[in-house]
Protein backbone atom coordinates (compact mmCIF):
# COMPACT_ATOMS: atom_id res chain seq x y z
CA UNK A 1 0.00 0.00 0.00
CA UNK A 2 1.01 3.69 -0.93
CA UNK A 3 1.16 6.31 1.78
CA UNK A 4 -1.73 8.45 1.63
CA UNK A 5 -0.15 11.63 0.41
CA UNK A 6 3.26 13.48 0.63
CA UNK A 7 1.28 16.66 1.20
CA UNK A 8 0.02 16.68 5.01
CA UNK A 9 0.47 20.44 5.02
CA UNK A 10 -1.65 20.70 1.23
CA UNK A 11 -4.17 23.30 1.97
CA UNK A 12 -5.48 23.16 -1.72
CA UNK A 13 -9.25 23.35 -2.32
CA UNK A 14 -11.84 22.46 -5.04
CA UNK A 15 -11.27 24.41 -8.04
CA UNK A 16 -12.53 24.87 -11.41
CA UNK A 17 -11.59 21.69 -13.74
CA UNK A 18 -12.68 20.01 -16.78
CA UNK A 19 -13.36 18.71 -18.94
CA UNK A 20 -13.61 15.18 -17.95
CA UNK A 21 -14.84 12.93 -20.98
CA UNK A 22 -16.14 9.53 -19.95
CA UNK A 23 -17.20 6.84 -22.02
CA UNK A 24 -20.27 4.92 -20.15
CA UNK A 25 -22.22 2.43 -21.33
CA UNK A 26 -22.09 3.06 -25.03
CA UNK A 27 -22.37 7.07 -24.32
CA UNK A 28 -20.13 10.08 -23.98
CA UNK A 29 -20.47 11.77 -20.77
CA UNK A 30 -18.40 14.89 -20.87
CA UNK A 31 -18.35 17.39 -17.21
CA UNK A 32 -16.87 20.12 -16.05
CA UNK A 33 -16.42 22.15 -12.61
CA UNK A 34 -17.61 25.58 -13.12
CA UNK A 35 -18.12 28.06 -10.85
CA UNK A 36 -21.34 29.48 -11.06
CA UNK A 37 -23.46 32.55 -8.56
CA UNK A 38 -20.16 32.28 -6.67
CA UNK A 39 -20.45 28.28 -5.91
CA UNK A 40 -18.83 25.39 -7.46
CA UNK A 41 -20.91 23.37 -9.72
CA UNK A 42 -20.77 20.03 -12.26
CA UNK A 43 -21.81 20.89 -15.76
CA UNK A 44 -22.57 17.64 -17.04
CA UNK A 45 -23.43 17.00 -20.71
CA UNK A 46 -24.00 13.31 -22.64
CA UNK A 47 -23.68 12.46 -26.26
CA UNK A 48 -24.52 9.21 -27.98
CA UNK A 49 -21.27 9.07 -29.70
CA UNK A 50 -17.22 10.12 -29.76
CA UNK A 51 -18.37 11.80 -32.87
CA UNK A 52 -21.18 13.67 -31.46
CA UNK A 53 -19.32 15.39 -28.95
CA UNK A 54 -18.38 19.43 -29.54
CA UNK A 55 -15.66 21.25 -29.29
CA UNK A 56 -15.12 21.46 -25.71
CA UNK A 57 -13.64 24.71 -23.82
CA UNK A 58 -10.62 24.28 -21.15
CA UNK A 59 -11.33 27.15 -18.95
CA UNK A 60 -8.77 28.26 -15.92
CA UNK A 61 -10.38 31.94 -15.72
CA UNK A 62 -12.75 34.37 -17.88
CA UNK A 63 -9.55 35.24 -19.61
CA UNK A 64 -8.08 32.50 -19.97
CA UNK A 65 -9.46 29.32 -21.82
CA UNK A 66 -8.90 27.18 -25.06
CA UNK A 67 -11.05 24.83 -27.13
CA UNK A 68 -10.31 21.00 -27.15
CA UNK A 69 -11.15 19.01 -30.10
CA UNK A 70 -11.55 15.03 -29.83
CA UNK A 71 -9.27 13.41 -32.11
CA UNK A 72 -10.59 11.09 -34.84
CA UNK A 73 -9.15 7.98 -33.18
CA UNK A 74 -5.64 7.55 -30.68
CA UNK A 75 -3.06 6.52 -32.06
CA UNK A 76 0.70 5.91 -30.68
CA UNK A 77 2.87 7.86 -32.31
CA UNK A 78 6.12 7.40 -33.82
CA UNK A 79 8.92 6.97 -31.94
CA UNK A 80 11.95 7.55 -34.01
CA UNK A 81 11.69 10.15 -36.31
CA UNK A 82 13.98 12.44 -38.06
CA UNK A 83 15.72 15.71 -37.09
CA UNK A 84 13.57 18.60 -37.52
CA UNK A 85 15.00 21.93 -38.23
CA UNK A 86 13.28 23.24 -34.72
CA UNK A 87 12.88 21.52 -31.46
CA UNK A 88 11.34 22.94 -28.03
CA UNK A 89 12.47 20.19 -24.99
CA UNK A 90 10.84 20.76 -21.63
CA UNK A 91 10.07 18.64 -18.56
CA UNK A 92 8.18 18.22 -15.46
CA UNK A 93 5.80 20.74 -15.43
CA UNK A 94 3.90 18.88 -12.64
CA UNK A 95 0.74 21.08 -13.20
CA UNK A 96 2.30 24.43 -13.25
CA UNK A 97 0.65 25.55 -16.44
CA UNK A 98 1.07 29.28 -16.09
CA UNK A 99 5.26 28.55 -16.06
CA UNK A 100 4.51 26.12 -19.27
CA UNK A 101 1.96 28.98 -21.48
CA UNK A 102 4.57 31.37 -20.65
CA UNK A 103 7.50 29.07 -21.80
CA UNK A 104 5.94 28.49 -25.14
CA UNK A 105 4.48 31.87 -25.38
CA UNK A 106 8.04 33.22 -25.24
CA UNK A 107 9.55 31.28 -27.29
CA UNK A 108 7.29 30.71 -30.38
CA UNK A 109 6.02 27.72 -29.70
CA UNK A 110 2.42 28.99 -29.20
CA UNK A 111 0.64 32.36 -29.65
CA UNK A 112 -1.36 34.45 -27.54
CA UNK A 113 -4.72 32.27 -28.03
CA UNK A 114 -2.69 29.13 -26.92
CA UNK A 115 -2.52 27.84 -30.75
CA UNK A 116 0.29 26.33 -32.39
CA UNK A 117 2.74 28.82 -34.18
CA UNK A 118 5.81 26.23 -34.03
CA UNK A 119 5.38 25.40 -37.75
CA UNK A 120 6.84 22.32 -38.61
CA UNK A 121 9.22 22.50 -35.40
CA UNK A 122 9.16 19.61 -33.09
CA UNK A 123 7.81 19.57 -28.98
CA UNK A 124 8.97 17.28 -27.00
CA UNK A 125 7.89 16.98 -23.45
CA UNK A 126 10.00 15.13 -21.30
CA UNK A 127 7.89 13.52 -18.82
CA UNK A 128 6.22 14.57 -15.49
CA UNK A 129 3.28 16.75 -16.00
CA UNK A 130 1.08 15.50 -13.39
CA UNK A 131 0.80 16.21 -9.91
CA UNK A 132 2.34 18.90 -7.17
CA UNK A 133 0.49 21.69 -9.48
CA UNK A 134 -2.97 22.91 -9.63
CA UNK A 135 -3.66 22.41 -13.21
CA UNK A 136 -2.94 19.00 -14.14
CA UNK A 137 -5.96 18.77 -16.15
CA UNK A 138 -5.53 21.81 -18.05
CA UNK A 139 -1.80 20.93 -19.36
CA UNK A 140 -2.88 17.43 -20.10
CA UNK A 141 -5.65 18.98 -22.23
CA UNK A 142 -3.43 21.43 -23.75
CA UNK A 143 -0.82 18.54 -25.34
CA UNK A 144 -3.53 16.88 -26.46
CA UNK A 145 -4.83 19.93 -28.67
CA UNK A 146 -1.35 21.18 -29.84
CA UNK A 147 -0.91 17.62 -31.23
CA UNK A 148 -3.91 17.81 -33.39
CA UNK A 149 -2.71 21.65 -33.96
CA UNK A 150 1.27 20.83 -34.93
CA UNK A 151 0.35 17.56 -37.04
CA UNK A 152 -1.89 20.08 -39.39
CA UNK A 153 1.27 22.19 -39.88
CA UNK A 154 3.33 19.51 -40.54
CA UNK A 155 4.76 19.84 -37.13
CA UNK A 156 4.79 16.92 -34.00
CA UNK A 157 4.12 16.90 -30.39
CA UNK A 158 5.91 14.17 -28.53
CA UNK A 159 4.62 13.63 -24.97
CA UNK A 160 7.53 11.12 -23.03
CA UNK A 161 6.01 9.54 -19.99
CA UNK A 162 7.68 10.52 -17.21
CA UNK A 163 7.55 8.17 -13.64
CA UNK A 164 4.70 10.50 -12.22
CA UNK A 165 2.49 9.20 -15.76
CA UNK A 166 3.20 5.87 -14.90
CA UNK A 167 2.45 6.49 -10.85
CA UNK A 168 -0.89 8.02 -11.37
CA UNK A 169 -2.37 5.27 -13.80
CA UNK A 170 -1.12 2.23 -11.33
CA UNK A 171 -2.59 4.28 -8.28
CA UNK A 172 0.02 5.65 -6.31
CA UNK A 173 -1.27 8.95 -5.49
CA UNK A 174 1.18 10.27 -3.35
CA UNK A 175 1.62 13.48 -4.72
CA UNK A 176 -1.69 14.26 -5.82
CA UNK A 177 -3.03 17.22 -4.60
CA UNK A 178 -6.07 17.70 -1.91
CA UNK A 179 -8.03 20.12 -5.28
CA UNK A 180 -8.37 17.03 -7.41
CA UNK A 181 -9.55 14.30 -4.74
CA UNK A 182 -12.11 17.06 -3.95
CA UNK A 183 -12.45 17.09 -7.96
CA UNK A 184 -12.57 13.68 -8.24
CA UNK A 185 -15.64 13.58 -5.57
CA UNK A 186 -17.67 16.48 -6.77
CA UNK A 187 -17.90 14.81 -9.61
CA UNK A 188 -18.85 11.93 -7.91
CA UNK A 189 -15.71 8.84 -8.71
CA UNK A 190 -12.73 8.64 -7.17
CA UNK A 191 -9.28 10.40 -8.40
CA UNK A 192 -8.33 7.35 -9.94
CA UNK A 193 -11.38 7.28 -12.62
CA UNK A 194 -10.15 10.82 -13.84
CA UNK A 195 -7.36 9.48 -15.79
CA UNK A 196 -8.75 5.69 -16.30
CA UNK A 197 -9.05 3.37 -19.37
CA UNK A 198 -12.68 4.72 -19.50
CA UNK A 199 -11.87 8.27 -19.70
CA UNK A 200 -10.34 10.03 -22.77
CA UNK A 201 -7.88 11.44 -21.05
CA UNK A 202 -6.82 8.20 -19.85
CA UNK A 203 -6.80 6.40 -22.97
CA UNK A 204 -4.56 8.86 -24.76
CA UNK A 205 -2.01 8.80 -22.22
CA UNK A 206 -1.70 4.97 -22.69
CA UNK A 207 -0.68 5.60 -26.22
CA UNK A 208 2.42 7.15 -25.51
CA UNK A 209 5.85 6.40 -25.78
CA UNK A 210 8.61 6.34 -23.21
CA UNK A 211 11.79 6.21 -25.62
CA UNK A 212 11.64 8.10 -28.23
CA UNK A 213 14.44 9.17 -30.59
CA UNK A 214 14.84 11.96 -33.05
CA UNK A 215 17.42 12.28 -35.42
CA UNK A 216 20.89 11.39 -33.19
CA UNK A 217 19.69 12.21 -29.51
CA UNK A 218 17.72 10.15 -27.51
CA UNK A 219 14.38 11.48 -24.86
CA UNK A 220 13.05 10.11 -22.29
CA UNK A 221 12.40 11.00 -18.50
CA UNK A 222 14.92 9.26 -15.90
CA UNK A 223 17.78 8.15 -17.49
CA UNK A 224 19.50 4.77 -19.54
CA UNK A 225 21.37 2.40 -17.66
CA UNK A 226 23.78 -0.01 -18.51
CA UNK A 227 21.35 -2.75 -17.21
CA UNK A 228 18.18 -1.65 -19.21
CA UNK A 229 20.87 -1.27 -22.12
CA UNK A 230 21.95 -4.74 -21.81
CA UNK A 231 18.32 -6.25 -21.94
CA UNK A 232 18.59 -5.34 -25.90
CA UNK A 233 15.10 -4.37 -26.04
CA UNK A 234 14.70 -2.28 -29.04
CA UNK A 235 13.12 1.67 -28.80
CA UNK A 236 10.14 0.13 -30.71
CA UNK A 237 9.92 -2.87 -28.28
CA UNK A 238 9.96 -0.67 -25.04
CA UNK A 239 7.24 1.51 -26.18
CA UNK A 240 5.02 -1.89 -26.96
CA UNK A 241 5.64 -2.34 -23.66
CA UNK A 242 4.96 0.50 -21.72
CA UNK A 243 1.93 1.05 -23.54
CA UNK A 244 0.79 -3.12 -23.00
CA UNK A 245 1.21 -2.44 -19.13
CA UNK A 246 1.57 1.30 -18.50
CA UNK A 247 -0.81 1.14 -15.21
CA UNK A 248 -0.55 -2.16 -13.64
CA UNK A 249 0.50 -2.50 -9.86
CA UNK A 250 4.63 -2.63 -9.57
CA UNK A 251 3.88 -6.24 -8.20
CA UNK A 252 2.01 -7.61 -11.36
CA UNK A 253 5.20 -5.50 -13.07
CA UNK A 254 7.46 -7.52 -11.31
CA UNK A 255 5.99 -10.90 -11.65
CA UNK A 256 5.64 -10.99 -15.25
CA UNK A 257 10.05 -11.09 -14.97
CA UNK A 258 11.88 -10.34 -18.59
CA UNK A 259 11.84 -7.57 -20.29
CA UNK A 260 8.22 -6.19 -19.03
CA UNK A 261 9.82 -5.80 -15.02
CA UNK A 262 13.28 -4.22 -16.53
CA UNK A 263 10.94 -1.52 -18.55
CA UNK A 264 9.41 -0.39 -15.50
CA UNK A 265 12.57 -1.03 -12.74
CA UNK A 266 13.77 1.81 -10.84
CA UNK A 267 16.56 1.01 -13.64
CA UNK A 268 14.40 1.68 -16.61
CA UNK A 269 13.84 5.33 -18.10
CA UNK A 270 11.25 6.10 -16.13
CA UNK A 271 13.35 6.36 -12.81
CA UNK A 272 17.27 5.78 -13.18
CA UNK A 273 19.54 8.75 -12.79
CA UNK A 274 22.70 7.08 -12.34
CA UNK A 275 24.01 9.33 -15.77
CA UNK A 276 24.26 11.91 -13.04
CA UNK A 277 26.63 10.47 -10.64
CA UNK A 278 27.14 6.87 -11.03
CA UNK A 279 28.54 6.74 -14.77
CA UNK A 280 31.92 6.95 -16.71
CA UNK A 281 31.71 8.89 -20.33
CA UNK A 282 32.60 5.65 -21.68
CA UNK A 283 29.54 3.41 -20.21
CA UNK A 284 27.33 6.48 -21.27
CA UNK A 285 29.13 6.15 -24.99
CA UNK A 286 28.59 2.39 -25.03
CA UNK A 287 25.28 2.60 -24.36
CA UNK A 288 24.35 5.51 -26.42
CA UNK A 289 26.22 3.70 -29.26
CA UNK A 290 23.73 0.87 -28.85
CA UNK A 291 21.14 3.38 -29.91
CA UNK A 292 23.12 4.49 -32.78
CA UNK A 293 22.43 8.17 -31.16
CA UNK A 294 24.98 10.96 -29.93
CA UNK A 295 23.31 12.32 -26.91
CA UNK A 296 20.78 11.98 -24.56
CA UNK A 297 18.23 14.31 -23.20
CA UNK A 298 16.23 13.79 -19.51
CA UNK A 299 14.53 15.21 -16.81
CA UNK A 300 13.62 13.74 -13.49
CA UNK A 301 16.69 15.03 -11.55
CA UNK A 302 16.73 18.64 -10.76
CA UNK A 303 19.33 20.58 -12.01
CA UNK A 304 20.39 24.25 -11.11
CA UNK A 305 20.19 25.26 -14.70
CA UNK A 306 19.95 23.30 -18.06
CA UNK A 307 23.31 21.76 -18.30
CA UNK A 308 25.44 19.04 -20.09
CA UNK A 309 27.31 16.04 -18.57
CA UNK A 310 29.93 13.40 -20.10
CA UNK A 311 31.32 15.85 -22.63
CA UNK A 312 27.91 16.81 -24.04
CA UNK A 313 26.22 13.33 -24.42
CA UNK A 314 23.69 14.02 -21.41
CA UNK A 315 21.32 17.45 -21.91
CA UNK A 316 19.81 17.93 -17.91
CA UNK A 317 16.98 19.58 -18.40
CA UNK A 318 14.58 19.38 -15.01
CA UNK A 319 14.75 22.46 -13.43
CA UNK A 320 12.37 24.26 -10.96
CA UNK A 321 9.24 25.85 -13.49
CA UNK A 322 8.66 28.16 -10.18
CA UNK A 323 5.21 29.42 -9.74
CA UNK A 324 6.02 33.18 -9.57
CA UNK A 325 8.15 33.14 -12.68
CA UNK A 326 11.49 34.86 -12.81
CA UNK A 327 12.13 35.64 -16.86
CA UNK A 328 15.69 35.34 -16.16
CA UNK A 329 15.44 31.55 -15.48
CA UNK A 330 16.48 29.46 -18.15
CA UNK A 331 14.82 26.31 -18.19
CA UNK A 332 13.95 24.79 -21.08
CA UNK A 333 16.30 23.65 -24.19
CA UNK A 334 16.06 24.84 -28.00
CA UNK A 335 17.27 23.25 -30.78
CA UNK A 336 18.06 24.71 -34.02
CA UNK A 337 20.10 23.35 -37.13
CA UNK A 338 21.64 21.55 -35.25
CA UNK A 339 22.86 23.54 -32.42
CA UNK A 340 21.53 23.30 -28.94
CA UNK A 341 20.61 26.28 -26.58
CA UNK A 342 18.90 26.83 -23.11
CA UNK A 343 16.21 29.56 -22.84
CA UNK A 344 14.14 31.28 -20.72
CA UNK A 345 10.45 32.38 -20.27
CA UNK A 346 11.06 35.38 -22.64
CA UNK A 347 12.92 33.26 -25.58
CA UNK A 348 16.19 34.63 -24.72
CA UNK A 349 18.98 32.07 -25.59
CA UNK A 350 22.45 31.26 -24.27
CA UNK A 351 24.99 28.32 -24.68
CA UNK A 352 23.86 25.14 -22.81
CA UNK A 353 27.56 24.63 -19.93
CA UNK A 354 28.85 21.38 -18.46
CA UNK A 355 26.91 20.93 -14.90
CA UNK A 356 29.04 22.53 -12.26
CA UNK A 357 31.05 20.41 -10.25
CA UNK A 358 29.29 21.13 -6.83
CA UNK A 359 26.70 18.29 -8.13
CA UNK A 360 29.45 16.36 -7.13
CA UNK A 361 28.79 17.07 -3.08
CA UNK A 362 25.79 14.78 -3.71
CA UNK A 363 23.44 17.79 -3.66
CA UNK A 364 21.65 17.15 -6.27
CA UNK A 365 20.30 13.66 -5.02
CA UNK A 366 19.79 15.20 -1.55
CA UNK A 367 17.59 18.07 -3.10
CA UNK A 368 15.73 15.62 -4.76
CA UNK A 369 14.93 13.26 -2.17
CA UNK A 370 13.31 16.36 -0.12
CA UNK A 371 11.27 17.42 -3.37
CA UNK A 372 9.83 13.70 -2.75
CA UNK A 373 9.94 12.83 0.64
CA UNK A 374 12.35 9.93 0.78
CA UNK A 375 13.64 9.97 4.41
CA UNK A 376 15.96 7.39 4.10
CA UNK A 377 17.52 8.67 1.48
CA UNK A 378 18.07 12.22 3.36
CA UNK A 379 19.02 9.89 6.69
CA UNK A 380 21.42 8.17 4.48
CA UNK A 381 23.20 11.39 2.88
CA UNK A 382 23.65 12.22 6.31
CA UNK A 383 24.68 9.56 7.75
CA UNK A 384 27.65 9.41 5.26
CA UNK A 385 29.40 12.63 6.48
CA UNK A 386 27.81 15.00 5.02
CA UNK A 387 26.42 18.25 7.39
CA UNK A 388 23.56 19.16 7.74
CA UNK A 389 23.76 22.89 8.49
CA UNK A 390 25.90 22.76 5.16
CA UNK A 391 25.13 24.70 2.14
CA UNK A 392 24.53 22.55 -0.93
CA UNK A 393 24.19 22.85 -5.09
CA UNK A 394 25.38 26.35 -6.91
CA UNK A 395 22.70 28.13 -5.29
CA UNK A 396 23.78 27.32 -1.32
CA UNK A 397 20.64 25.78 -0.50
CA UNK A 398 20.62 25.15 3.51
CA UNK A 399 18.82 21.68 3.75
CA UNK A 400 16.28 23.03 5.94
CA UNK A 401 14.95 26.01 4.48
CA UNK A 402 14.97 23.92 1.32
CA UNK A 403 12.60 21.50 2.79
CA UNK A 404 10.14 24.25 4.40
CA UNK A 405 9.65 25.41 0.87
CA UNK A 406 9.89 22.25 -1.41
CA UNK A 407 9.29 19.38 1.48
CA UNK A 408 6.64 18.61 3.96
CA UNK A 409 6.94 19.11 7.89
CA UNK A 410 7.87 15.09 8.50
CA UNK A 411 10.81 16.37 6.20
CA UNK A 412 11.43 19.16 8.07
CA UNK A 413 10.87 17.64 11.53
CA UNK A 414 13.99 14.82 10.36
CA UNK A 415 16.29 17.42 9.59
CA UNK A 416 16.01 19.21 12.69
CA UNK A 417 15.94 15.97 14.62
CA UNK A 418 19.64 15.94 12.56
CA UNK A 419 20.44 18.67 14.33
CA UNK A 420 19.27 21.64 11.69
CA UNK A 421 19.86 25.02 12.69
CA UNK A 422 16.89 26.82 12.80
CA UNK A 423 18.71 30.32 13.47
CA UNK A 424 20.60 30.34 9.95
CA UNK A 425 19.92 32.31 7.55
CA UNK A 426 19.19 31.89 3.90
CA UNK A 427 18.23 34.87 1.80
CA UNK A 428 18.14 36.98 4.35
CA UNK A 429 15.30 34.60 6.63
CA UNK A 430 15.45 32.72 9.51
CA UNK A 431 13.77 29.14 9.17
CA UNK A 432 11.46 30.38 11.34
CA UNK A 433 10.81 33.72 8.79
CA UNK A 434 11.00 31.50 5.72
CA UNK A 435 7.92 29.51 6.70
CA UNK A 436 6.09 32.21 7.62
CA UNK A 437 6.56 33.30 4.28
CA UNK A 438 5.77 29.94 2.47
CA UNK A 439 2.62 29.77 4.81
CA UNK A 440 3.98 26.55 6.19
CA UNK A 441 1.47 27.11 9.25
CA UNK A 442 2.43 23.26 10.42
CA UNK A 443 6.29 23.91 10.42
CA UNK A 444 5.78 27.59 12.12
CA UNK A 445 4.08 25.62 14.84
CA UNK A 446 7.03 22.92 14.99
CA UNK A 447 9.60 25.93 15.22
CA UNK A 448 7.84 27.39 18.17
CA UNK A 449 7.93 24.11 19.94
CA UNK A 450 11.01 23.91 19.81
CA UNK A 451 11.46 27.06 21.19
CA UNK A 452 13.25 28.88 18.25
CA UNK A 453 14.60 32.73 18.46
CA UNK A 454 11.01 34.15 18.12
CA UNK A 455 13.16 37.98 18.10
CA UNK A 456 15.65 37.49 16.02
CA UNK A 457 16.42 40.21 13.73
CA UNK A 458 17.41 40.10 9.71
CA UNK A 459 19.74 42.35 8.04
CA UNK A 460 16.43 44.92 8.10
CA UNK A 461 16.17 44.43 11.65
CA UNK A 462 12.80 42.81 11.30
CA UNK A 463 11.35 39.70 13.36
CA UNK A 464 9.28 36.68 12.55
CA UNK A 465 6.43 39.32 13.50
CA UNK A 466 7.27 41.38 10.89
CA UNK A 467 7.08 38.66 8.03
CA UNK A 468 3.44 37.05 9.72
CA UNK A 469 2.19 40.81 9.39
CA UNK A 470 2.93 41.06 5.59
CA UNK A 471 2.57 37.07 4.50
CA UNK A 472 0.35 35.73 7.32
CA UNK A 473 -2.93 35.63 8.98
CA UNK A 474 -4.44 36.50 12.32
CA UNK A 475 -3.62 32.67 13.74
CA UNK A 476 -0.06 32.72 12.53
CA UNK A 477 0.70 36.03 14.45
CA UNK A 478 -1.33 34.95 17.46
CA UNK A 479 0.80 31.55 17.56
CA UNK A 480 3.71 34.17 17.37
CA UNK A 481 2.72 36.50 19.84
CA UNK A 482 2.07 33.41 22.29
CA UNK A 483 5.82 32.61 21.52
CA UNK A 484 6.54 35.94 23.16
CA UNK A 485 6.75 37.32 19.54
CA UNK A 486 7.51 41.41 20.82
CA UNK A 487 5.35 44.13 19.10
CA UNK A 488 7.55 47.17 20.45
CA UNK A 489 9.96 47.04 18.12
CA UNK A 490 11.13 48.84 14.84
CA UNK A 491 12.92 47.60 12.25
CA UNK A 492 15.83 49.48 9.98
CA UNK A 493 13.04 51.85 8.73
CA UNK A 494 11.63 52.75 11.97
CA UNK A 495 8.56 50.49 11.34
CA UNK A 496 6.40 48.72 14.05
CA UNK A 497 5.28 45.19 13.26
CA UNK A 498 1.93 46.76 13.14
CA UNK A 499 2.25 49.60 10.70
CA UNK A 500 4.42 47.01 8.90
CA UNK A 501 0.98 45.32 8.74
CA UNK A 502 -0.60 48.71 7.83
CA UNK A 503 1.91 49.42 4.75
CA UNK A 504 1.43 45.81 3.24
CA UNK A 505 -2.76 46.33 3.53
CA UNK A 506 -2.84 43.12 5.83
CA UNK A 507 -6.06 44.56 7.77
CA UNK A 508 -6.66 42.07 9.48
CA UNK A 509 -3.25 41.18 11.31
CA UNK A 510 -3.15 45.42 11.81
CA UNK A 511 -6.31 45.55 13.79
CA UNK A 512 -4.89 42.26 15.94
CA UNK A 513 -1.34 43.78 16.62
CA UNK A 514 -3.53 47.38 17.14
CA UNK A 515 -5.73 45.82 19.62
CA UNK A 516 -2.36 43.75 21.66
CA UNK A 517 -0.33 47.45 21.63
CA UNK A 518 -3.15 49.27 23.29
CA UNK A 519 -3.00 46.69 26.11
Amino acid sequence: AFPSSFYPDDNSDLAVDGPHVFYESGRVVVKSIVLKNGEFQVVENDYPSRDAVPPLKCSLSEDLSFTIHLKDKLNPQPAVVPEPSRLFAISDIEGNFHAFVKTLRGNGVIDKHLNWSFGDGHLVLVGDYFDRGLNVTSCLWLIYELENQAAKAGGMVHFVLGNHEEMNLSGDHRYVRNKYKKVAKKLGCSYGDLFSKKTELGRWLRTKNMFVKIGETIFVHGGLSPQFAGANISIPEVNKICQSHIGKKADVLQEKGGKVSMVFAKSGPLWYRGLFNKLSSDEVQQILSQYDARRVVVGHTIVDDISTLHDEMVYAIDVKHSEKIKNAQYNALFMEDGQFFKVNYRGKRAAVAPARKASEDGSGIVLNAIIEHKPNIIRRFLKEGHKVNDSYSAKKYLLLHFAIKNGNSEIVELLLDEGADPDLFQDGKSALMYAIKHKKEKVVEMLLNRSVNVNLRNHRQQTALYYAAKYGNERLVQMLLDAGAKIDVHDQSGLSPFQFAVKNRNVPVAKLLKARERK
